[in-house]
């Protein structure tokens, strides 16, 4: 859904699944990492597309000299908070499951790309993007297309110079 929408800000839009992330990050400003399995799975199938893809977008983004990384992250990271209340990004992570653990380890690794390596970061917890909510719980985390689209590129790489 984001594709066609980053299409029209970019020169170039390189969008890949399992395919080298490497190559891919050569030249270019920012990455937004979306890669990985958004809902939850045994750890041997979270770890290799959660935590070890998301490891190589940081130290190919490193390689590459890449300005800013937006990473995807979801609300399970914040999963055993009890509802209803309020929870904000300076509130521990309290991940409910191995999703939501992986992605506070990409919150934690995205934090040191930005302190070991000058990479800026900004880590999203989404709940859900679909075209509208299935269901009163979901409408709770809900974004629309445009609204995470709007959250995307309210995250642009800083216009400072290059290190």
């Amino acid at each position: 859904m984001l594709r066609p929408r980053l299409k029209v800000l970019c020169d170039v839009l390189r969008v890949s699944d399992l395919a080298p992330v490497r190559a891919l990050l050569k030249d270019v400003n920012a990455v937004v990492q979306l890669g990985g399995i958004s809902t939850e799975h045994a750890f041997e199938e979270i770890q290799p597309a959660n935590i070890v893809g998301t490891y190589n977008v940081c130290e190919a983004a490193r390689e590459h000299v890449v300005r800013r990384i937006v990473f995807a992250s979801s609300n399970p990271v914040t999963g055993f908070y009890t509802q209803p209340g309020t929870i904000d990004a300076r509130m521990p992570v309290r991940p409910d499951g191995y999703d939501g653990l992986s992605k506070a380890f990409g919150e934690k690794l995205a934090q040191f790309c930005f302190e070991r390596h000058g990479i800026e970061t900004v880590s999203l917890r989404i709940g859900s993007s679909f075209a509208e909510p299935a269901d009163r719980r979901m409408l709770a985390g809900w974004l629309s297309f445009g609204d995470l689209e709007r959250r995307v590129l309210a995250a642009p790489p800083s216009r400072r110079a290059s290190r």
